[in-house]
């Protein structure tokens, strides 16, 4: 569930908080993608607890351990994960939602939006 002052979608390429929108609850509960980076589908990017980026974990099943899969391997197709279903994928692999972009920091995300824990506003 979004929290009550929403969060922010950061570009993925961006090492600062170039801010792509801000994610409202009742309202973008089922949001999945995001204008403003090459790719619109927002990427799931999760960090440790101390803010170690971790777009990708060995706890991911597969080959492919890209927490939404690797998007130049499928061509900008990732998972579409919802803010609700990226933070419980996060908590699953021990981590949480980031409060930056991980630019640089794998999978191909750079060209994606990605989620963070940040509150709109800030």
């Amino acid at each position: 569930m979004i929290p009550a002052g929403g969060v922010l979608v950061l570009h993925g390429g961006s090492a600062g908080t170039k801010v792509l929108g801000c994610l409202k609850p009742g309202v973008n509960d089922t949001t999945t993608s995001c204008k403003g980076a090459p790719e619109s589908i927002i990427a799931a990017q999760c960090c440790t607890s101390g803010g170690t980026c971790a777009r990708e974990s060995a706890n991911v099943d597969g080959t492919d351990k890209c927490i939404a899969g690797h998007s130049k391997t499928l061509k900008g197709a990732i998972q579409a994960l919802t803010y609700a279903q990226t933070k419980q994928r996060c908590g699953d692999l021990g981590l949480a939602l980031c409060t930056q972009s991980c630019a640089g920091k794998g999978c191909f995300y750079n060209n994606h939006p990605v989620y963070t824990s940040l509150p709109c506003g800030r």
